[in-house]
């Protein structure tokens, strides 16, 4: 099933249609949210060096991921509190929706890992955040 993004729903909401999701993990399948942490297109460097961000990008996807792996869906539902780190790196929400439905629809003991975890062309990253189920 695809879910197509309601960008006149607040950031709440999508957090809140993950947690409505939820239950279908225990059937099975798998949730998984296509966007990015940092997404600035305009201003793309090809002259960047591979793998590194701008400052402003790195330290905003550091924060992002404390808040993550710390189970602070809060923090980051209010990406505009880092300031211009986070609104240089969240300039486009539709990109960034994504990853709120798939926080809400964390369970509270998941591991989380994070893969193709940088930042190309200085502000962009295709980050894939990974919930995992706790060991029984």
């Amino acid at each position: 099933m695809q879910l197509s993004l309601d960008v006149g729903l607040g950031l709440d909401a999508c957090v809140e249609i993950g947690r409505k999701l939820a239950p279908l993990r225990d059937e099975g399948v798998l949730i998984a949210g296509s966007g990015n942490i940092v997404h600035n297109l305009a201003l793309m460097n090809g002259q960047a060096p591979a793998g590194r961000g701008f400052d402003w990008a790195e330290r905003f996807r550091a924060d992002i991921h404390r808040a993550i792996a710390g189970g602070a869906t809060e923090t980051v539902v209010h990406y505009d509190q880092f300031g211009q780190d986070g609104l240089l790196s969240v300039n486009s929400e539709e990109h960034f929706r994504p990853l709120l439905y798939v926080l809400g629809a964390r369970s509270v003991d998941d591991g989380v890992r994070f893969e193709n975890d940088h930042i190309e062309l200085g502000s962009l990253s295709m980050t894939t955040v990974v919930f995992e189920p706790a060991a029984a």
